[in-house]
């Protein structure tokens, strides 16, 4: 069956690429999601990270791993029943070499909790210092929730160096926080598993 295409369509087309406009329907990439779970213990003891929370600005805090169903699994692929608070995307940040880590239950990034916007409205790199907590927040790609991979492309484990610190994510108890890096602390070193793609 033959569609008309009239003067008047051969116009508006010709008039939007004249005009640099692209008729195309965008495209966006899906995002890959995976697990992030702490390298201190075995079964039992082993912990991964998730917003205590749906609000904006809410506290990060580690709880017992999500025990997958072993029909669903390998070596690095999780189970697509694994709970969304526990899913985390990263997402390629304005900042080449680092990415933002955006929570699948919540839409929320990884950032820095303590006095984050008097800091950033003073100019000041006070707030995040050691021990500072992490939290969730609205993504808005500010340096706070910038996070530079420094496994250097091995698969296993991830260490995670904040881009406005220069500190590292830490599972201190059940809180999530910033420590200056000790390369033989395990509780800065996190293994991912693959759940899905969204």
């Amino acid at each position: 069956m033959k569609y008309p295409f009239t003067r008047r369509a051969a116009l508006m087309v010709g008039a939007a690429v004249l005009a640099g406009v692209s008729l195309a329907q965008p495209s966006y990439a899906a995002d890959t999601f995976r697990t992030w779970t702490d390298g201190i213990g075995v079964n039992a003891d082993l912990k991964q990270f998730e917003p205590s929370s749906a609000a904006n600005n809410t506290p990060i805090r580690f709880v017992k791993a999500f025990t997958p169903d072993r029909r669903f699994t390998g070596a690095t692929v999780g189970d697509p029943n694994t709970p969304k608070t526990l899913q985390w995307a990263e997402i390629a940040a304005p900042n080449a070499g680092f990415t933002l880590l955006r929570n699948r239950a919540t839409g929320l990034c990884l950032d820095i909790g303590l006095g984050r916007e008097a800091a950033l409205a003073s100019g000041s790199d006070q707030s995040g210092g050691a021990g500072a907590a992490l939290v969730a927040r609205q993504c808005d790609g500010s340096l706070s929730q910038q996070w530079k991979d420094l496994s250097r492309g091995q698969t296993n484990p991830h260490t995670f160096q904040n881009n406005w610190t220069k500190l590292i994510l830490t599972k201190s108890g059940t809180a999530a926080t910033l420590q200056p890096s000790d390369r033989r602390l395990t509780n800065q070193k996190f293994f991912q598993t693959f759940v899905g793609i969204g």
